[in-house]
């Protein structure tokens, strides 16, 4: 039975850890993510080519057709006519192409108004319209007004009493890797309530799925991975315990997020770890690979927390399973180089034109141990102006948790390994 792909898994779980992690349970301080990430240089698609249609700039011709087509709907209909919305999106378009984004914000505003006159609050016309605002926002920058149009839009589709459906999952999923994208922004004031909104509703959608086909399986699957996305901000952000949340002096409602944040934080581990054992647990009869990419999953996991004998365990099934399956190749690819965990290099790498924003690539050799321990760090950096970020990164380098080399196996020490990093932050 196929239930994953495995090329999402090997991708890693963890496209949004970007907070730093001062825990004293289990684990040392996690920076990689947050504070620094790899430089790899510019890949193909780190520089996208524009939409064709966007390169076309629209005509006067154009406004004055939709400017006609307005003018008759309000004739014919008044200033409230249901026929006003299609003519008002157009020109919402046309605003955008142009360049003009506020007026193009105003027209489709407008747009959503009408919808909500005539078809009610809950219509689901207006859909379309709040994604044409919600880019606009995110063009903008204006966080606070996306995440408030982003948690609308998902009331709106009311996942809740959604039938379970690829369109619920997918709905599910883009909501919760934008909480998690704004809690990483660090730009609202109870910082840590957009990440536990997603830990909540992936929670709920967790629990109201259970999987009794091969399709609802692989639901369930995305769910379990979203929520640990959830589980490494939560663990990895700074620690707060129970009755330090109960007064906080910001408010009730940051004291109750705070209280529900410390309590996730105590038993994530746990948490976590039970996700992915019921997943290897639903997975016994997937093909080998996709049942070694979870408990490669699950080691990373349990090495992130310095459980290194139970990881050590996990990563011993990925290499019996691979060799059994005479996938030797891919494992090589997840075990022949120590990896900063967590492990989302594609994602946390950043093209060459990120550069040039304070931030400097800095070059460093080290030495990575068995037990995924980093020492005898050495830095260097071409502009002396920047030598300060190479001795910061080498700082939280010394505290980042690797996944070991594994040969024949057995986990390996790796001497003067070279790569580059560059700091999220240059300033």
């Amino acid at each position: 039975m196929r239930i994953l792909n495995i090329p999402s898994l090997t991708r890693g779980l963890f496209a949004c850890f970007v907070l730093q992690s001062q825990l004293a349970i289990a684990h040392l301080p996690e920076h990689y993510g947050r504070e620094y990430i790899r430089y790899e240089g510019v890949r193909e698609g780190d520089i996208a080519e524009p939409d064709a249609s966007e390169l076309t700039s629209p005509s006067a011709e154009d406004q004055s057709a939709y400017e006609k087509q307005m003018d008759g709907a309000e004739m014919s209909g008044g200033p409230y006519s249901s026929g006003l919305t299609d003519p008002l999106l157009g020109m919402g378009h046309y605003h955008r192409k142009r360049g003009s984004v506020d007026d193009a914000l105003e027209t489709y505003k407008r747009a959503l108004h009408l919808v909500r006159i005539n078809d009610g609050l809950y219509s689901e016309q207006q859909l379309p319209i709040l994604r044409e605002i919600m880019d606009i926002y995110r063009l903008l920058g204006d966080y606070q007004s996306l995440d408030e149009t982003y948690q609308y839009y998902y009331r709106l589709r009311n996942i809740d009493k959604m039938p379970h459906t690829q369109e619920w999952l997918d709905t599910g999923l883009e909501y919760f890797t934008w909480e998690r994208q704004l809690y990483a922004s660090r730009s609202v004031a109870n910082k840590r309530a957009p990440l536990m909104r997603a830990y909540r509703a992936n929670e709920n959608m967790l629990e109201s799925l259970k999987p009794s086909t091969e399709e609802e399986l692989v639901w369930h699957f995305h769910l379990c991975l979203s929520q640990m996305r959830n589980l490494y901000l939560i663990m990895g952000g700074e620690p707060i315990s129970v009755s330090a949340s109960l007064v906080s002096g910001e408010g009730p409602a940051v004291d109750a997020v705070n209280r529900e944040y410390a309590f996730v934080q105590e038993t994530a581990l746990h948490k976590g770890q039970n996700l992915l054992e019921g997943c290897i647990e639903y997975a016994q009869a997937s093909p080998p690979t996709e049942l070694a990419a979870l408990h490669l999953e699950l080691g990373d996991w349990l090495q992130w927390n310095d459980k290194l004998r139970r990881a050590g365990e996990q990563y011993l099934q990925v290499v019996e399973l691979l060799r059994a399956a005479g996938e030797e190749r891919l494992l090589g690819q997840w075990l022949d180089q120590p990896v900063e965990l967590p492990d989302e290099s594609d994602l946390w790498s950043v093209g060459a034109h990120a550069a040039g924003s304070g931030r400097a690539v800095v070059e460093a050799n080290y030495d990575v141990t068995s037990r995924g321990d980093v020492l005898r760090i050495k830095v260097s950096v071409s502009d002396e102006e920047r030598e300060w970020q190479a001795w910061r990164i080498k700082r939280l380098l010394r505290d980042t948790h690797f996944r070991p080399r594994f040969s024949q196996g057995v986990p390996e020490s790796v001497e003067a390994l070279s790569r580059r990093y560059m700091l999220v932050d240059g300033h």
